[in-house]
């Protein structure tokens, strides 16, 4: 029973390809006549009825979901970016230092502030590269009493 409902069905969506395929035929020949038979009809109609109907864009196409994109035109879809995880460097302070810090800053002006935090900066390099020499200092040191 359920073969033959299923041949029913396709022999309809035969059947219906069929009758869309005989119109656009008549359509065709129409546009053809009209075309040969007048001279004022414009460009556009002459040029459709040679090659049959016009086409706009791609239209809606559906994935492999079958889920439909509405008149995509090319990439509907960019490419995923990846995002770049930034790392920051950023100490906690204890609580019971928080407050001072807040109650200090507020008692800053906003250069004074930036003058501190440049300070800051200039001894964390300045002591980077004290302990990089230091360390380069006692390999060279231990290298030399290993030779001799």
């Amino acid at each position: 029973m359920a073969a033959l409902q299923k041949s029913n069905a396709l022999g309809a969506a035969m059947a219906m390809r069929l009758v869309v395929r005989w119109t656009m035929q008549q359509l065709k020949e129409q546009r053809a006549m009209l075309s040969s038979n007048s001279t004022f009809v414009p460009f556009f109609l002459q040029e459709t009825a040679e090659t049959g109907l016009v086409t706009c864009g791609r239209g809606d196409k559906k994935t492999k979901k079958g889920k439909r994109f509405k008149g995509s035109y090319g990439n509907s879809r960019p490419k995923r970016e990846k995002k770049v995880e930034r790392i920051k460097d950023r100490i906690e302070v204890p609580s019971y230092c928080r407050g001072k810090l807040e109650e200090r800053r507020k008692e800053m002006s906003l250069g004074e502030l930036r003058e501190e935090s440049f300070r800051r900066k200039e001894k964390r390099e300045k002591e980077s590269r004290v302990e990089n020499f230091e360390r380069r200092k006692k390999k060279s040191k231990g290298g030399r009493e290993e030779e001799g």
